[in-house]
């Protein structure tokens, strides 16, 4: 479990008073992940041991995400289940607690049709664990929240510090350095991503946030959009990566040479999705898909 999933389930915890309250903790670092709770929740899943510490209402535990949102607050009152019940708390005799009911209110029955096999819960003795979602390489995913928020130490932001620090790019070395200078205006940065969506035709808007929103659904095939997802945000890491070792080795790579890393790690993620994808009846795979279009 990586950290981020580690603050969820201490989150997940302290909310129903089994662990210390975030104001206990006096490390800067630790309370500023803290923070990020709330934003990385949708992007990890909880794989379900015994349920004794997942929430029933709050966690994505069946793959449809939380079922609060699925059912609104009235889920809890209609099905007598508490909003701060964990996934334990739902079965009695083996089974889930909905399955006794007569009722025909639509809440009822869309908790029946969403909930798993109990059997596999009733006997397991395995912790609860949260997980990103398949498909999300955590680091690239997690810097492209920090560049979503503006929140790296790009030169403006330090000057905006009272830090005297330069603004001129370590990049280009002419224009000041900012998020939308580093990942889209200048050349380097916009050649590394474009590479990945010109292979399927694709041209992104002009301003990071502007794509950051687009990349969500730029295509109507789910397999691309999740490459191209990845893709991006994959170079997004290689040009801060990139950036940071011009300014501490004072060394220095083509844009090319990103690209290529970005290649060999997304071959390897496709790899890893397509064995994942081995039990469903589509035979089109992330890996055939990746070879058709990326493969380059």
């Amino acid at each position: 479990m990586d950290i981020l999933s580690k603050l969820l389930d201490k989150g997940a915890r302290e909310n129903r008073g089994q662990g210390p309250k975030p104001k206990f903790c006096r490390s800067w670092i630790w309370k500023s992940l803290c923070k990020l709770r709330l934003l990385a929740r949708p992007f990890v899943v909880c794989e379900v041991g015994s349920g004794l510490t997942a929430s029933f209402w709050h966690e994505n535990w069946t793959s449809l995400g939380p079922l609060l949102h699925l059912t609104g607050e009235q889920g809890p009152r209609v099905s007598g289940l508490s909003v701060d019940a964990v996934v334990r708390d739902a079965l009695v005799n083996n089974n889930w607690w909905v399955h006794s009911f007569r009722s025909r209110n639509p809440i009822i029955s869309l908790l029946k049709n969403c909930l798993p096999d109990p059997q596999a819960i009733v006997s397991s003795e395995e912790d609860d664990q949260f997980l990103w979602q398949i498909g999300r390489i955590p680091k690239h995913a997690f810097l492209s929240w920090l560049i979503a928020l503006n929140r790296l130490s790009t030169k403006d932001r330090m000057r905006n510090w009272g830090l005297s620090v330069s603004p001129t790019c370590v990049l280009c070395g002419a224009a000041d350095e900012s998020r939308q200078h580093i990942f889209s205006d200048f050349v380097y940065g916009r050649e590394v991503w474009a590479f990945f969506f010109s292979a399927v035709h694709l041209s992104p808007p002009p301003l990071v946030m502007d794509v950051i929103r687009w990349i969500k659904a730029p295509t109507q095939d789910s397999n691309i959009n999740l490459i191209l997802k990845l893709a991006y945000q994959a170079s997004l890491y290689m040009i801060w990566k990139e950036r940071n070792s011009r300014i501490h080795t004072q060394t220095s790579r083509p844009a090319a040479s990103l690209i290529q890393e970005v290649q060999r790690l997304l071959r390897a993620k496709m790899d890893i999705l397509s064995r994942e994808q081995r039990n469903l009846p589509s035979t089109v795979t992330f890996l055939s898909i990746w070879r058709l279009h990326f493969n380059r």
